[in-house]
Order: structure tokens, then C-alpha cells, then sequence
């Protein structure tokens, strides 16, 4: 089985969860080309495993793709209002959001990325 999304997958956070969400991705098909992770402090595994893999791993936001299929939070939860304004720029309006951080509010996330936005 092939994972598909019809467009680029920006995974915001490689801690222990987002590189649990990786993993999986990976194992399921998901295109490398299509995987852009953004990480403030990537690991040395992680890096290793983009290099291998082929898909981008960074710390600068603005290396992002615009309007990506979906970008997926998996971020400590006191940063969340420090990187959501770095992304409000690429939400388009076909992009979801998704986010497993933990004890944040659909509201307090759309006062950031804006009311309209699928999250």
C-alpha cells in the first residue's frame, strides 16, 4: 500500500512523536520527495535518515513549500504560539493542519493561522 495526499506533507517537530509519525509515513509508501520536516535542532538520526531517504529536513521555515496538502504539529505545546505565525503564509486553501499537540485549543490555533482555516 502506496500513502498518497496529493501534495507536499510539511511535518512541523521530529521529537519522539513527530519521528513516530515519520517512520510510519515512510514504512506506508509516502513519497520522500513530497516530506519536508522542519526542526529548530534536527538529531544526527534524523538527519541521516533524510540524507538516505531523500527528503528535506531543515530548521528555516522559509525553505517550506507554499499551500502544502497538509502540515501535521507535533511541537511542545509552550511553542505553539511562537511557530504558528511562521506558518500562517503557507496555509492555502485547500491545506489541512493537523496537530497532536497536546492541551491546545482549535481557537487558540485559528487566531493564528486564521478562521477559515482546516484544522
Amino acid at each position: 500500500m502506496t500513502l498518497e495526499i496529493g501534495g507536499a506533507l510539511v511535518l512541523i517537530g521530529a521529537g519522539k512523536m513527530g519521528s513516530a509519525l515519520l517512520a510510519g509515513w515512510l514504512d506506508r509508501g509516502l513519497e520522500p520527495k513530497t516530506l519536508f520536516v522542519q526542526d529548530p535542532d534536527p538529531s544526527d538520526e534524523l538527519t541521516s535518515l533524510a540524507q538516505r531517504k531523500h527528503f528535506s529536513v531543515g530548521a528555516d521555515a522559509a525553505a517550506l513549500p507554499a499551500a502544502p496538502a497538509v502540515i501535521v504539529l507535533a511541537i511542545k505545546p509552550q511553542i505553539m504560539d511562537e511557530v504558528l505565525p511562521f506558518l500562517k503564509p503557507l496555509v492555502g486553501g485547500s491545506t489541512v493542519v493537523l496537530s497532536i499537540v497536546a492541551g491546545r485549543t482549535l481557537a487558540g490555533m485559528e487566531r493564528h493561522l486564521g478562521a477559515g482555516s482546516a484544522i
